[in-house]
């Protein structure tokens, strides 16, 4: 008895983690798929750290990846990025802007030539739209 009520227990902790957790996939050049977790205050920065290796920060600037959880911690995500040295000195992203539940915006900003690069549209992951983006 003590078993189950042990199993029901740690699902419904599992789920509800799952529920509230937020991510974003980023697409990397190889096919691969690198997620970045939002930890409540803060981005895993070990995931960070493989995403830059593997190309990350051009796919995030070109619009290739997609986001898992509520859109206030995916848009904490991406600020964290253009905060730290992710994009390096050149790109920031601005005006992160949640569209509905299942996508949202923002606009990579070019620091030195002072105008916005481009703007693009993501998605959920599970959602089958694919993302836009729009070169200013």
């Amino acid at each position: 008895m003590n078993l189950i009520l042990s199993l029901i227990i740690l699902i419904g902790t599992t789920s509800a983690f799952a529920a509230d957790h937020s991510s974003i996939e980023i697409l990397v050049q190889n096919g691969t798929k690198i997620k970045i977790d939002w930890l409540g205050e803060d981005v895993d920065e070990s995931e960070v750290e493989m995403a830059w290796d593997m190309g990350g920060a051009e796919a995030l600037i070109n619009g290739q990846l997609c986001f898992n959880g509520n859109t206030e911690d995916v848009s904490k995500i991406l600020y964290s990025l253009s905060d730290s040295d992710f994009l390096g000195d050149e790109f920031s992203i601005r005006n992160v802007v949640p569209k509905n539940e299942t996508q949202m915006s923002f606009e990579v900003y070019d620091k030195p030539n002072d105008w916005v690069h481009m703007e693009v549209t993501i998605g959920a992951c599970s959602d089958k739209l694919s993302n836009s983006k729009s070169i200013q």
